[in-house]
């Protein structure tokens, strides 16, 4: 669940330090690759659980061009602003 709302608040703020450090969090917990695809454009994946769904919901009822409800938004920002560099995957 924690993952889901970070990597949905680091989509929303164009964090791409963000989305691909909890990438890898999120993979480790066995959580697929499209599954993560899907929260990184934004969107909500067909198979949250309804614990899951707490998490996206913030989200959902964001504005145009206004921002989530979300507690991580000062990191997104500031990682987005100084455009954190993403290290090369192996």
């Amino acid at each position: 669940m924690r993952e889901i709302a970070i990597l949905m608040t680091g989509a929303h703020f164009g964090s791409a330090y963000e989305i691909y450090a909890h990438i890898a969090v999120a993979e480790k917990q066995g959580q697929s690759e499209a599954r993560l695809a899907t929260l990184i454009t934004g969107s909500r994946p067909s198979d949250l659980s309804a614990e899951e769904a707490v998490a996206y919901l913030p989200w959902s009822r964001r504005r145009p061009g206004g921002a989530g409800l979300s507690p991580g938004r000062p990191v997104s920002m500031t990682l987005s602003g100084f455009n954190m560099s993403v290290p090369e995957r192996d």
